[in-house]
């Protein structure tokens, strides 16, 4: 639909030919400037508000809308699987599935008519072949994404889709095993730190990253220090997950490391089609921050708002661009059937949860892919929850669906590939997250200046801290003492009161010794008067 006016009012021909001039100017003006103004909310320095000039831009490069990326690698068939026979093969163009395979048995829903038409070929982005390797689909297909992530600051999504057994693992995340065979988080982790070490001087960059799984629709942190938090289910909130690590890497090396540790935690078992099946979806989020700073930039109020032209006479201004993005690499856990995989118990019930949450995913993945969609309800499920930034906001997303070309799982592939082909249809914007900030020389030394009258109050504060934390010390020292005192005055008193109850008794034994002594000076006196003719 165009942005221009499809008519106007009446009027005089002049009046009409000045209209349509400047509403075409306006047109314009909103189709060429991708550059608006917001408003610099924080001022952290207030002494410096009436002087600091500096101003925010967010930059808004908007391109073309386009859709989701898709595409089909084909595993090879198990040797345990020459019984049967191929059911789709790739075209000679890597560009479509064919089926060459047709059952007498109809297919599996309710709109099986439209679907028995559209069975035979189903089209794609790229379509990778047995033989292919992961390096291949990584080169031909997500790199681009990958360096929009780093170089560009456009957010992206990777997903790998499918049933079990048929790959998504090994794609996504290699396999140490097979002789250190590299999959596509390790891919994209040295193209990452590859464009940070190629950057420019005067360009800072940090990256932080969390791991989490999705196990029977509760969300677990694989990258939790605590065994306890680790088992404790997160809860989100918007589209954010609280409490979840983040861990800020400064390698390559470092990244996988991190990346071993919340592997390890994953929750796998063994069915009769995988022997390390994953029974959970996990997310590895890779956000990466970048500040670059520049110097001589001329006035973005002169009306060229498109154009950055360097001005090395207007003094010693620079602007500071901050760009944050998020690659989100998202291996889902294979849809199963109980009779092919002979699941029970535990993992039966696991299964039902995968499927229910790949179910939601699909049902999303259709609506989005509608014109009117009306309500999407997102929160069906913690899979669809999580990822609605990814799949419904700005940036890229790609879909590679791992399919068995084997006819004892037909229905199982075409269920896939029908995913797929609804996959096909969402269609996104890839809008860089970058805001530009001005700041000229005067603003500069305003900012200095309060710079280093907060280091100042920083210190004295530290200072101050440090004499309230001694006095805490003294006071509990003080405590401690008077605690003890306390206890000897309340020793001394049980002492005091014996001696006192002592006393009394010695008291009273004296009186009684006083009457005897008493009584026995009587009778010696009695003795003492009788006569001697007595004796």
């Amino acid at each position: 639909m165009s942005r221009f006016p499809s008519h106007l009012p009446s009027s005089s021909p002049a009046t009409a030919n000045k209209r349509t001039c400047l509403s075409h100017r306006a047109s314009l003006a909103q189709l060429q400037t991708p550059i608006r103004k917001i408003s610099m909310a924080p001022q952290p320095f207030p002494s410096a508000r009436k002087s600091c000039k500096s101003s925010v831009r967010k930059l808004v490069r908007r391109e073309k809308e386009e859709p989701v990326k898709v595409a089909i690698r084909i595993r090879p068939i198990d040797d345990n699987q020459h019984n049967y026979s191929r059911a789709f093969e790739a075209s000679s163009a890597n560009t479509s599935i064919i089926e060459t395979f047709h059952s007498s048995k109809p297919l599996a829903t309710p709109r099986r008519k439209e679907l028995n038409k559209e069975v035979n070929e189903y089209y794609f982005d790229n379509v990778f072949k047995e033989e292919s390797t992961t390096h291949q689909i990584y080169t031909e297909f997500v790199q681009d994404i990958v360096s929009s992530v780093a170089k560009d600051g456009i957010n992206g999504a990777i997903f790998t889709y499918g049933q079990t057994g048929s790959g998504k693992t090994f794609t996504m995340q290699g396999n140490d095993a097979d002789g250190g065979a590299c999959g596509i988080v390790q891919l994209a982790a040295k193209d990452i730190f590859n464009s940070i070490n190629s950057e420019l001087s005067g360009t800072e960059c940090s990256v932080k990253v969390s791991y989490l799984e999705i196990y029977n629709e509760e969300l677990r942190d694989l990258l939790a220090s605590d065994p306890t938090s680790a088992c404790t289910p997160l809860a989100i909130y918007g589209n954010c997950v609280k409490d979840l690590s983040h861990v800020t890497v400064g390698s390559f090396e470092q990244l996988m490391e991190v990346f071993r540790k919340g592997s390890s935690k994953k929750a796998v078992g063994s069915t009769k089609m995988n022997l390390r099946s994953s029974r959970s979806h996990t997310v590895l989020k890779i956000a990466i921050d970048k500040k670059t700073t520049t110097k001589t930039w001329d006035d973005w109020n002169d009306g060229k708002e498109n154009v950055k032209v360097a001005c090395p006479n207007k003094g010693n201004n620079s602007s500071v661009t901050i760009t944050t993005s998020i690659l989100n690499l998202v291996d889902l856990a294979g849809s199963e059937s109980a009779r092919l995989t002979g699941a029970t118990g535990l993992q039966k019930e696991e299964g039902g949860w995968i499927n229910k949450s790949l179910l939601t995913l699909s049902e999303v993945c259709k609506k989005l892919g509608q014109k009117n969609p009306g309500h999407i309800n997102y929160r069906d499920s913690k899979l669809t929850h999580i990822l609605k930034p990814s799949l419904s906001e700005s940036g890229q997303v790609a879909f590679i669906c791992c399919i068995s070309p084997s006819s004892q799982y037909i229905e199982v592939t075409r269920s896939t590939l029908q995913f797929a082909k609804g996959a096909k249809r969402i269609h996104t914007w890839a809008v860089a997250n970058d805001a530009l900030v001005r700041i000229d020389s005067s603003s500069m030394a305003a900012i200095r200046l309060e710079v280093e009258e907060l280091k100042l109050a920083s210190k004295s504060m530290s200072t101050a801290f440090e004499e309230i934390f001694a006095l805490k010390e003294e006071l509990l020292h003080l405590k401690a003492e008077q605690s003890k005192l306390t206890q000897e005055h309340s020793k001394l008193m049980q002492e005091h009161s014996i001696l006192k109850e002592e006393h009394a008794t010695s008291k009273e034994e004296c009186s009684l010794l006083k009457v005897k002594v008493a009584s026995l000076e009587n009778n010696a006196k009695r003795v003492s008067s009788m006569p001697n003719t007595m004796f």
